[in-house]
C-alpha cells in the first residue's frame, strides 16, 4: 500500500518504481484508489476537477485501465510493467466493501500495489509506505490519521527516494523488506526438555535454527545470534554474541546482545518457534516507535516475553535487575513504557519444547 502526506510527494512515482522492481520476479497488479468523502462537492485534489468522482452514482466503481502510454496514473502503472491496473472510486462509507474488491484483485502468487491512505482503516496490507514528511504543516487528514500504521516514511527529492526499492520482495506469501532494526535469535538454551539440542532439529530439510534465521534475515537489517558459548555452525554471515551473564536465563542473553546491537529497535525471538508470523512482528515494529517494549499476550493472559521487541534504552535497567539477582525478564515491564499486544485468536506461537511438540509439529 502506498499513501502520501499530500500532493506532489512522488506517490505514483514510487508505486511505478516498485512495479518496475518487482515485475521481473512476480506478477504485479496495481490500483489507483480515489476516496470520495461525505459532503464532497468539489474535486478532492483541491481544484475544479472533472466531476467524474463527485457525480458518481452508487457507492463504488472499479474501472480497468486498458490504455498504456497516457498521462493517467493507471496508464503509468501499465507502462511501468503492471500486468493489470484499475481505478477504484469509492465513497467513504463503503471503504470496507472496497477492501473486499481489492482482495479479489490480488494475483495468485503475485503482488497488488495500491495507492491510498484512507483504506488503511479497513484493511491490513503487508506493507504500508507513505510518501512525504510527517512534519509538513499541510499534511492531509487521511494521512495524519494513518501515521501509526505506516511501516516506512519515504521522501522523494524529485529524482531519487531515500529507500532501497529493490529490497522489497515476497516471502512466504507476504511482502517484506529489511526494517531498520535487528532481530535477536536466542540460541543458547540447554534444550533439557527436548532431550537433544533443539537447534538442530530437522525442519523442512534444514536445522531449526537455520530455518528460523531464514525467515528473519529478509525482514531485518541484521540478525544477531545469542549463544551460550560455542558458535553455531551453518550461519557464517551472522554475528554470534556469547552470553556475558551466565546462569541468568534468557534475560542475560538478551542483555548481552543489546550491548552489541547497533540498532535502537530489536526484535527478540527464541529459536524454537519454527514459524514466525511476520504480520504480528511488523505490527510490533510499528508500535515500537512509541514504546520501549512491545510484547504479545495470548488469550489466557500469558506474556510471550521471548517473542517481543526491546529498545536498547531498557538495557541499563535490565543490567540492574541482573546484578540484583533477578532473572525474570517480565520484571522489567512495569518499570518502562511497555505496550501489550493481543495475539489474534487464529494465530499460534508454537514452541518446540519437547519431543512430543516436535513430532506434533511435523504431523501438522
Amino acid at each position: 500500500m502506498v499513501g502520501s502526506t499530500g500532493r506532489n510527494t512522488g506517490k505514483t512515482e514510487f508505486a511505478c518504481a516498485l512495479i518496475r522492481s518487482l515485475k521481473e520476479r512476480y506478477t504485479v497488479h496495481a490500483v489507483k484508489i480515489t476516496t470520495i468523502y461525505d459532503g464532497c462537492t468539489t474535486c478532492i485534489r483541491g481544484d475544479e476537477g472533472c466531476g467524474v468522482c463527485t457525480s458518481m452514482k452508487g457507492e463504488l466503481r472499479l474501472n480497468e485501465e486498458l490504455r498504456p502510454g497516457g498521462k493517467k496514473d493507471t496508464s503509468r502503472m501499465l507502462d511501468a510493467g503492471a500486468e493489470k491496473a484499475w481505478w477504484l472510486r469509492v465513497r467513504e462509507g463503503s471503504l470496507a466493501d472496497a477492501a473486499k474488491e481489492l482482495a479479489k484483485l490480488v494475483p495468485e502468487d503475485g503482488i497488488l500495489i495500491f495507492e491510498s491512505n484512507s483504506i488503511r482503516r479497513v484493511c491490513e496490507p503487508d506493507l504500508f509506505f507513505m510518501l512525504g514528511s510527517p512534519d509538513n504543516s499541510e499534511v492531509k487528514d487521511s494521512a495524519r490519521s494513518a501515521f501509526g500504521e505506516v511501516d516506512r516514511m519515504v521522501v522523494f527529492d524529485g529524482k531519487t527516494f531515500d529507500f532501497n526499492i529493490g529490497s522489497v520482495s515476497l516471502k512466504n506469501g507476504r511482502c517484506v523488506y529489511p526494517h531498520n532494526a535487528a532481530a535477536v535469535l536466542l540460541a543458547g538454551g540447554l534444550s533439557s526438555r527436548m532431550g537433544s539440542d533443539k537447534r538442530y532439529l530437522d525442519i523442512e530439510g534444514v536445522p531449526l535454527v537455520e530455518h528460523v534465521f531464514s525467515q528473519l534475515d529478509i525482514s531485518f537489517a541484521e540478525v544477531l545470534l545469542s549463544v551460550a558459548d560455542n558458535p553455531v555452525p551453518g550461519l557464517p554471515r551472522t554475528r554470534q554474541i556469547p552470553d556475558r551473564y551466565p546462569d541468568t536465563g534468557p534475560m542475560g542473553g538478551v542483555a548481552s546482545v543489546l550491548e552489541e546491537s547497533e540498532f535502537t529497535v530489536n526484535f527478540v525471538t527464541a529459536c524454537d518457534i519454527p514459524y514466525i508470523p511476520i504480520s504480528l512482528v511488523q505490527k510490533m515494529l510499528r508500535l515500537s516507535k512509541n514504546h520501549q517494549i512491545v510484547v504479545p499476550v495470548d488469550r489466557s493472559g500469558k506474556l510471550e516475553t521471548l517473542f517481543a521487541v526491546y529498545s536498547r534504552s531498557v538495557l541499563p535497567l535490565m543490567k540492574e535487575l541482573l546484578e540484583s539477582g533477578e532473572r525474570r525478564i517480565r520484571m522489567l515491564y512495569d518499570k518502562v513504557d511497555t505496550c501489550y499486544v493481543d495475539i489474534p485468536l487464529w494465530m499460534n506461537l508454537r514452541n518446540l519444547n519437547t519431543r512430543a511438540d516436535y513430532l506434533a509439529y511435523l504431523a501438522g
